[in-house]
């Protein structure tokens, strides 16, 4: 997932190039100290807790950059979410899956009842 982040950074040219490996060091030092799966979106508290463990040991100006960091990724992740849900509500409308009324399972992990495709559901 990092390197990932890492190829999203470059390519939005959101940090300098010299400063994405702290960016990526802060984010998985983050996620280890939480014990959180990386793929998970913390929470402000989250933050704020790794952020005051930090400020004991640290500058003011590392703690910063990893506000930033962790800021970047919780939006990085948060539009994969956004994507992938997009994605999955596209194969669903393109295969004629009604996932409104939540009845029946016709394939996979979607829920929902069938419908032609092309036309609306009309329950």
């Amino acid at each position: 997932m990092l390197s990932a982040f890492k190829d999203y950074l470059t390519q939005k040219a959101l940090v300098k190039d010299e400063y994405i490996p702290f960016y990526l060091k802060w984010v998985s030092d983050g996620y280890s100290f939480l014990s959180e799966p990386n793929s998970a979106v913390l929470n402000p508290e989250q933050t704020n807790r790794f952020q005051k463990y930090l400020a004991k040991t640290h500058e003011d100006w590392q703690v910063k950059q990893t506000s930033n960091a962790l800021r970047l990724y919780s939006y990085y992740l948060t539009s994969l979410q956004k994507e992938m849900h997009r994605l999955r509500l596209q194969r669903v409308k393109a295969n004629g899956i009604c996932l409104k009324h939540g009845r029946g399972k016709p394939s996979g992990s979607d829920t929902g009842h069938i419908v032609r495709k092309g036309s609306a559901c009309n329950i």
